[in-house]
């Protein structure tokens, strides 16, 4: 899980790395989650770091099993 501010809200992303179902969800401010985002990625992501890059957010995520990189910008 790796949570993050777009948009000045906080948001988590969730991964399982044993299907591939990836979650986006807005945290609001009574500490429940809003869906905004749901889907199938490939299975075996193993690291996933949140940043800003030129104002807008980003991810970096890695599979440790095969040494693949991806860089994703979060809209």
């Amino acid at each position: 899980m790796v949570p993050f501010t777009l948009n000045g809200t906080q948001h988590l992303l969730s991964y399982k790395n044993g299907d591939g179902t990836a979650a986006l969800d807005r945290i609001n401010t009574d500490g429940s989650l809003a869906s905004v985002w749901r889907d199938g990625w490939t299975d075996g992501w193993t690291s996933m770091v949140p940043f800003t890059l030129n104002g807008t957010q980003h991810l970096l995520s890695y599979k440790n099993g095969d040494g693949t990189a991806a860089l994703d910008r979060i809209n």
